[in-house]
């Protein structure tokens, strides 16, 4: 089975002009993005726990134990950073939240094109996509959020990669672009208003005009 496959698939039917790289709220009309641990909080422990307790509570809001998901990672590589160095570290810390060695073993890898061009770039650059479908249930996820959101901190035990959850029970994707925010997307303004409409006063203010507009047209 080719989970990448099925994941372009299922990309073609439900968001055909959409990549999955970052920002992923301004790559797509129906988003809402969720400010984290905040300026403000300069306490890191204090932080940290905002920022633990506002993932876990946005992602189980919108996901489900009966849920199907794609869980998709891109690491890029380069020559003093092969892909033969990071793609064990990305494993073994996942094994660490998967339930079995079988969804570990049935996790499926291409290499795509680089997401970040520019003009400087030498072309060197190699970007590899780690893909699997399983269930909610069958992933540890609020120690799992813990250890994506510890990736931009430094602090352990963490998940390397750039890491999407897409729900395709209810056709949503979730993205913790690093320690500051979340991104939610949809293709549906229904799919995601309910988290919009309890979880608002999270809302990042520098885009809450443009959110609310999504949610408040009829």
């Amino acid at each position: 089975m080719d989970y990448n496959f099925d994941l372009d698939e299922y990309m073609k039917m439900t968001y055909s002009t959409l990549e999955l790289k970052k920002p992923l709220f301004y790559n797509w009309s129906i988003g809402v993005r969720f400010e984290l641990g905040g300026n403000d909080l300069i306490d890191f422990n204090k932080r940290m726990e905002q920022i633990y307790y506002r993932t876990q509570t946005l992602f189980h809001k919108l996901n489900k134990d009966n849920h199907e998901i794609f869980l998709v990672s891109f690491l890029d590589s380069w020559d003093d950073e092969p892909i033969t160095k990071n793609e064990p570290v990305l494993l073994n810390s996942l094994k660490r939240y998967v339930s079995s060695e079988g969804l570990i073993s049935k996790i499926s890898k291409i290499r795509v094109p680089f997401r970040y061009p520019d003009l400087d770039d030498d072309f060197d650059t190699q970007t590899y996509r780690y893909c699997l479908k399983c269930k909610v249930e069958d992933i540890d996820s609020s120690n799992f959020l813990e250890a994506l959101a510890n990736q931009y901190v430094g602090k352990v035990p963490y998940v390397i990669g750039d890491t999407y959850i897409i729900n395709t029970t209810n056709n949503t994707i979730f993205h913790l672009y690093d320690d500051r925010g979340i991104d939610v997307i949809s293709n549906t303004r229904e799919a995601i208003k309910a988290l919009y409409q309890e979880c608002n006063e999270w809302i990042l203010n520098y885009d809450k005009k443009r959110i609310d507009g999504i949610f408040q047209t009829n």
